[in-house]
């Protein structure tokens, strides 16, 4: 979708800085996502799904199928269903081969929303950046300024709504077209018809979140839970400036940057739904093996000090130098080359996965 100059011109221009529409920019023809998968994912107890009424009030999945009309929602009714890349392999094409400049690690998920006339989620705003594709039917979007912070929502409502809600852009959108809009800008879109929007989210984690994982990784990961070696400073029951450097000290021991790479590729792999996944210990790993990442495995990998990392799923597996071709093939096209040799450290890995049902 974005390649060349037009993806410099949309990092320098738009990212992180203001909306812009993309017209015509995806071939829907070719990623084949039907309403009626959209809703038959609603029903599964291993989808996250929501719907919204005409009221805002909010209810939760899986859905009966009795709650259908004419195999879809009922009237003004909104479905939102979440990661969609991890069940339709029509989804994930999408994502590795529309937005192919967004590393892997850094996708959220694809989101659907489903509505007839009228139906929406109201005007609300994201704290990360998010692509919104118009997939089937018609889509009025309208924007604001931006700039909004939590205490600009209502607390009175189950949904995420706007306080005072100004618009200032509108964008009527198309199957093909792509809205991109940043972190922070309030958005209000209203389905024209029946309409399908994919929704490509981007991680954007609060700092409390960070340091909340961080801190349970670092816990974990304690060779030995040892005491401080503090000083003795004296009679005087003040804090003197020394203690602040002693603690600066034994915390930088601990979060080095190898440290928190490390974690962080972990981090950013993790499953939502990590039951997906359909383990198998009886398969063996062979040279020549034709394996694929599974839908919902989410890789990654670095060199962090000497050591080459394959991040699956929130788990690292340490490699070799010899190991990084592969890899690398591997995290960009989800399929594992079948010419490649891993060391025995790689075949380990492989076997692992296989079990795991990280790949198949």
């Amino acid at each position: 979708m974005l390649t060349g100059d037009r993806l410099t011109e949309f990092q320098t221009r738009y990212w992180r800085r203001q909306a812009c529409v993309f017209r015509n920019a995806v071939d829907i023809s070719a990623y084949p996502i039907g309403i009626k998968d959209v809703c038959e994912l609603a029903l599964s107890e291993l989808v996250e799904s929501r719907m919204i009424n005409p009221d805002y009030e909010l209810f939760l999945g899986p859905f009966e199928r009795s709650d259908e009309s004419d195999g879809f929602l009922p009237e003004n009714h909104l479905l939102l269903v979440q990661c969609l890349e991890q069940h339709l392999d029509a989804a994930a094409s999408l994502l590795s081969d529309q937005f192919h400049f967004i590393p892997t690690w850094q996708v959220d998920d694809v989101m659907a929303t489903v509505g007839g006339t009228g139906a929406t989620c109201g005007a609300h705003f994201d704290q990360y950046d998010v692509f919104l594709l118009q997939h089937q039917g018609n889509k009025r979007w309208q924007l604001d300024d931006g700039g909004h912070i939590e205490s600009d929502l209502d607390d009175n409502q189950e949904v995420r709504l706007l306080k005072g809600f100004k618009k200032t852009q509108t964008y009527d959108l198309a199957p093909g077209d792509v809205l991109y809009v940043p972190p922070g800008v309030g958005h209000f879109g209203i389905c024209d018809g029946l309409s399908l929007t994919l929704s490509i989210g981007i991680r954007n984690p609060t700092p409390a979140e960070l340091l909340g994982d961080l801190s349970e990784f670092m816990i974990e990961g304690l060779a030995e839970n040892r005491p401080m070696n503090h000083q003795l400073y004296g009679a005087d029951s003040g804090l003197p400036a020394a203690v602040a450097d002693e603690l600066f000290g034994e915390v930088s021991r601990l979060f080095s940057p190898a440290t928190l790479q490390r974690w962080y590729g972990c981090y950013v792999t993790r499953l939502r739904e990590p039951e997906l996944l359909c383990p198998d210990d009886t398969r063996e790993y062979t040279k020549g093996m034709n394996l694929l990442a599974a839908l919902p495995s989410r890789m990654s990998y670095a060199r962090v000090d000497q050591t080459f990392y394959l991040f699956v799923n929130g788990d690292a597996f340490y490699l070799t130098d010899d190991d990084e071709a592969w890899v690398v093939t591997l995290c960009r096209t989800r399929k594992l080359p079948t010419d490649c040799h891993p060391s025995s450290e790689g075949i380990d890995c492989l076997q692992s996965l296989l079990y795991a049902g990280a790949v198949v």
